[in-house]
């Protein structure tokens, strides 16, 4: 037995692929059926650059508002498909779960007959705009809903979502947000608008599990208990949910379950350094937040969970990592 390959990785690879190769039990043409069909998704993508989705990803986005609470469902399916995410620099190619491509459906549905797209991902303002001239000049209509929260948030109606784009189309969208989420922001017509609120939510969240991460480490230091301090802090002065939920698992060195990997944070802080720059603004700690997430990334940690940052900051002062500081 080559105790290299028994990793816990691997482990959970081999058991994604178990769970794909069990044979559908759905009738045939059915919503479920369909959702299992794309376990032979076999395309190959690039990660932060757009696609033309399958056969099978329209057959499931023409049924609209009825497929969203099945796929809400499975945003936990594990099953491994055939599609890759191609892997660029110092980034790994990986194989895609039911999970990824469920999430990817819902954050771009293709909604009934009337062809309307919205995206939910983190996107560039001009990929945005570029997408909205494209689908006006088919008769169609998109908005820009991306969403603060992880897919336990929308199961339960608790998202937080940034809206823009034209009227007509919020108005025939807004049964479904509501139905995921406790809040909507609407941010004008320019669908971009929402896309630039996402980027600086996700720059907010990330340079404040930094502040985080440096702070507890100074108090363990310092002879205090990391979680100790970080309780008096959230029942306190940093009573919100970002310092609650990222608080408690950076004070207690714990990074799962991952709810968006280093990799995906990497990705969305050089969106922001690009937008930064074509609006000449100086962000030194977006400058910052690079090489912590780039530094992770090139440790083998660009699948754990963002929070993982943490590690580096412990690494730099010198105490020792916990024992699953590795993938």
């Amino acid at each position: 037995e080559d105790k290299e390959l028994d990793t816990k990785s691997n482990q959970a690879l081999l058991k994604s692929l178990d769970l794909a190769l069990v044979p559908s039990k759905a009738k045939p043409g059915s919503l479920e059926a369909l959702i299992d069909d794309l376990v032979d998704a076999k395309e190959t993508r690039t990660l932060g650059l757009l696609y033309q989705p399958e056969d099978r990803y329209w057959r499931i986005g023409r049924l609209g508002f009825d497929a969203v609470p099945a796929l809400i469902e499975h945003l936990d399916d594990d099953r491994l498909t055939r599609a890759m995410m191609q892997g660029f620099n110092n980034f790994h190619s990986w194989q895609l779960r039911v999970s990824d491509l469920a999430s990817d459906l819902l954050e771009g549905l293709e909604l009934c007959e009337a062809f309307r797209f919205q995206a939910w991902c983190t996107a560039r303002r001009e990929e945005a705009r570029k997408l909205a001239e494209l689908h006006t000049q088919h008769g169609s209509i998109y908005l820009a809903a991306p969403v603060f929260g992880r897919p336990e948030a929308a199961a339960a109606q608790k998202l937080w979502i940034c809206l823009a784009g034209p009227q007509a189309g919020k108005e025939r969208v807004r049964p479904v947000l509501e139905a995921m989420g406790q809040g909507i922001f609407d941010f004008g017509d320019d669908p971009g608008a929402a896309n630039i609120v996402k980027l600086c939510g996700n720059f907010m969240i990330v340079s404040a599990m930094e502040a985080m991460a440096e702070a507890l480490t100074l108090a363990e230091k310092s002879g205090l208990d990391r979680s100790a301090v970080m309780e008096m802090f959230t029942q306190t002065i940093f009573a919100a949910p970002i310092y609650q939920n990222y608080g408690k698992m950076i004070a207690e060195k714990r990074y799962t379950p991952v709810g968006f990997q280093q990799k995906l944070g990497l990705k969305d802080v050089n969106l922001v350094r690009e937008v930064a720059e074509y609006a000449i603004m100086p962000m030194p700690l977006a400058s910052l937040m690079h090489d912590r997430l780039l530094a992770g990334v090139a440790k083998g940690r660009g699948e754990m969970d963002w929070s993982a940052l943490s590690l580096d900051v412990l690494e730099n002062a010198g105490l020792e990592l916990p024992h699953n500081s590795k993938p």
